[in-house]
């Protein structure tokens, strides 16, 4: 194992705003995911929109965040 761990060279150019990019890119792909699924259980109606928010908060673990 240590063996393979220090036969793969690793660019000069790589330093930590490698990992922040990589970071936040992780990010943006949870924020689209979650934002997915919210638009799809989401009810626009006029009716039942307040419903659909207070279900969100109430029945959806960390809903209210």
């Amino acid at each position: 194992m240590k063996s393979h761990l220090q036969s793969y060279p690793c660019p000069l150019q790589i330093n930590s705003f490698w990992n922040l990019g990589f970071l936040l890119g992780i990010t943006i792909i949870l924020q689209i995911i979650t934002g997915i699924f919210l638009g799809l259980h989401y009810t626009s109606d006029l009716n039942s929109a307040y419903f659909s928010l207070f279900f969100f908060m109430r029945e959806i673990f960390y809903g209210w965040c």
